[in-house]
């Protein structure tokens, strides 16, 4: 059996890359490889050295967080270097045969300086800033062209991010999506119809990218819902925005409209998502949203802007619908077209369905990515 490695972020660390980094491993530990992950930890972490969870070899190497810091400030080059040097030990003594590094001037350089300790091929992944919050910024670009020259194989979550990185490399990217377990339980569409108030969903985090412009785009669906009727809007997470959100509310008398949750523990989050007519998505930055992903799962419309995993997997009308950034017109006549068509809601809904089966399943994924290495790269 051959052995991986993949570099990034991992349990217990709770975010979208980490959630889909547990996901891969855990399918590709599942019959076709051993697989180890490595991730650096302070020095003064409680955490485990190694653990061995759901078939997965976890790693954790104890890093200087203020040498990191020091280096950091002279070179991003220099950092990643010695990010490999440290892990160089645990390399040698796993001797894999792929390394995959996530984010391509992240852990994507770190995988490429590794792969030279052992007789290995590198794989980096796009996942979400390493791209879009890459142009125009001169270390990463040139970090990026780096990673993109040095590295055997480049994935990438969606189509968008595979157009920018082509513009750094010739060499083809190949597109691999996010995996979610089936955690869906209970599907009952009819009851969906027969809710008095249409409930349209946000979940993420209320915060803005380094150029100031918000991230998830809640804000259109504040100002769609002062002119639905009938409608409620539940918003799951925290951050910078929040205040400015519930400003808004305030301000508008939207209260009984409009619901806090907070940032709330997952297991909530699926039962509020399960009762939910839609999803609002309408991010100006993404990658391939676990929330668009988990909402297929259930069934559940998803109204997204046309950009990232959002353009490449949802059909505007079929499983999900498609809006422009900013567009909260648009946002509007589209809850209103769900709403008034429950036999096209409904087609909706298990369209979205069949989307998740047909695409993001362990089994879909892993198959898919272990065909992508062995018919464009040699391995061992």
């Amino acid at each position: 059996m051959k052995k991986i490695v993949i570099l990034g972020p991992y349990f217990p660390v709770n975010g979208g890359t980490a959630n889909a980094t547990v996901n891969l491993a855990e399918a590709l530990a599942v019959n076709l490889y051993e697989v180890h992950v490595i991730n650096c930890i302070n020095l003064r972490t409680n955490l485990k050295k190694y653990e061995h969870i759901n078939g997965v070899h976890i790693h954790r190497v104890r890093v200087a967080g203020f040498i990191v810091k020091i280096i950091d400030g002279f070179s991003k080059l220099i950092t990643y270097k010695y990010l490999a040097f440290v892990l160089k030990n645990k390399i040698k003594e796993i001797e894999p045969d792929i390394i995959l590094g996530q984010f391509i001037y992240h852990w994507g350089n770190v995988a490429q300086y590794c792969k030279k300790y052992v007789n290995a091929v590198s794989i980096t992944c796009a996942r979400g800033e390493d791209v879009n919050q890459l142009m125009g910024i001169d270390w990463k670009e040139e970090l990026t062209r780096r990673s993109l020259e040095n590295n055997d194989l480049i994935l990438s979550v969606n189509s968008d991010f595979a157009e920018i990185l082509s513009q750094y490399s010739e060499k083809k990217v190949f597109c691999l999506s996010n995996i979610l377990k089936d955690i869906s339980c209970d599907i009952n569409y009819d009851l969906r119809i027969k809710n008095d108030v249409f409930r349209i969903l946000c979940i993420g985090r209320m915060d803005m990218d380094i150029m100031g412009e918000e991230i998830k785009g809640f804000s259109i669906v504040l100002k769609a819902i002062k002119e639905l009727e009938h409608c409620h809007v539940s918003m799951i997470g925290d951050g910078p925005l929040l205040k400015d959100y519930k400003d808004f509310v305030s301000q508008h008398n939207l209260e009984d409209r409009v619901t806090f949750y907070g940032k709330i523990t997952h297991e909530k989050t699926l039962k509020i998502l399960n009762s939910s007519n839609a999803v609002a998505l309408p991010s100006n930055i993404e990658g391939l949203s676990n929330v668009m992903v988990e909402s297929m799962c259930y069934g559940v419309p998803v109204i997204a802007t046309r950009i990232g995993g959002a353009k490449d997997y949802i059909k505007d009308s079929f499983n999900g619908m498609l809006i422009e950034k900013k567009d909260y017109k648009s946002f509007v006549d589209k809850v209103n077209f769900l709403r008034n068509d429950n036999d096209k809601y409904l087609s909706i809904c298990k369209n979205a369905r069949n989307t998740y089966l047909q695409n993001f399943t362990p089994e879909y994924v892993a198959d898919k990515f272990n065909e992508i290495i062995l018919n464009n790269i040699i391995v061992g």
